[in-house]
């Protein structure tokens, strides 16, 4: 079967298996959006709109002029 994947989705989920491999900082903070897009070779409007996604599923939370980080309830 053919999974029909948009590029989004494929970031989110790529995010959630490096949250799950402990890839954040000592603070719990994703890279950058920047990094995100450098990493995967997609648009900031792809990344923005897989973290929102993560933001409203409760996993990270975006903080104006820090970044994103795990949300408090994923956090350990």
């Amino acid at each position: 079967m053919i999974n029909f994947y948009f590029a989004y989705e494929y970031v989110h989920d790529e995010i959630l298996k490096s949250v799950e491999r402990g890839e954040v900082d000592e603070e719990g903070f994703l890279l950058s959006e920047k990094g995100y897009c450098r990493r995967f070779d997609v648009s900031l409007t792809t990344v923005r709109r897989a973290l929102q996604h993560l933001k409203e599923e409760g996993i990270v939370e975006k903080i104006k002029g820090k970044g994103t980080r795990l949300s408090r309830l994923v956090r350990r």
